[in-house]
């Protein structure tokens, strides 16, 4: 299946759901992390009852923003990672030992899975380096659209099939302000029908992908 621009959540929701649709696949287990989170309960409400509930990994139901974090802000943010991921190394060594591998320093086993992906997934670039399997220019699109979009808030907030949201200690490193508290899960849980929530203790928002916690939610039921 060809996948490409434009780009945004409800296009990621559609190209979801055309897979879903041309693999005739029905009683899915959708699992989402982060972006992917906040894209699963519209591609879960366009699916036409074939997803038949959904494992979110630190995304998903609204998140708490700060009162600066406004669309621009959003946008500005999004666009400088956009830069900084595009940026060539010389080996993922490199990459892991260096700024990007702040998330996993404290996790060797998370930190073996990521370096195992990026060697896998890193694309050569034009100079004999190597470069991140990723698109920048849709990294600032899907940033906004991650937090704005009315079709993806109202999709997480009105679910269309029971969602388990395992929310992460940290942010996007130990230490690091997290995207969900108790206190907003707990908030989310009262308002959201079909929405259950769990706090993975002592890890971040990459490393919760590699916690057995995530495991145990795929296989329940």
């Amino acid at each position: 299946m060809d996948v490409g621009g434009p780009y945004g959540l409800p296009v990621h929701a559609r190209d979801a759901v055309r897979l879903m649709e041309e693999r005739d696949l029905s009683d899915i287990v959708l699992v989402g992390h982060s972006m992917g989170a906040f894209t699963a309960p519209l591609a879960a409400k366009l699916g036409g009852g074939r997803v038949a509930r959904m494992v979110l990994l630190d995304g998903g139901p609204p998140v708490s923003l700060p009162f600066f974090f406004i669309r621009p802000v959003v946008r500005k943010v999004f666009e400088r990672q956009a830069l900084e991921v595009s940026v060539p190394f010389e080996s993922v060594g490199e990459l892991v030992s260096g700024k990007y591998g702040a998330p996993t320093r404290n996790h060797p086993e998370a930190r073996a899975a990521v370096t195992a992906w990026l060697e896998a997934s890193a694309e050569d670039g034009p100079d004999g380096d190597r470069v991140a399997p990723i698109v920048p220019d849709s990294v600032a699109v899907d940033g906004v659209s991650t937090f704005f979009d009315p079709a993806v808030r109202a999709a997480a907030q009105n679910l269309a099939c029971p969602a388990h949201l395992l929310y992460a200690t940290w942010g996007a490193h130990d230490g690091a302000r997290p995207f969900y508290t108790p206190k907003v899960a707990a908030q989310r849980q009262e308002s959201i029908a079909n929405l259950s929530c769990t706090r993975v203790e002592g890890v971040n928002h990459v490393t919760l992908l590699f916690a057995p916690e995530v495991t145990q939610a795929v296989g329940e039921g």
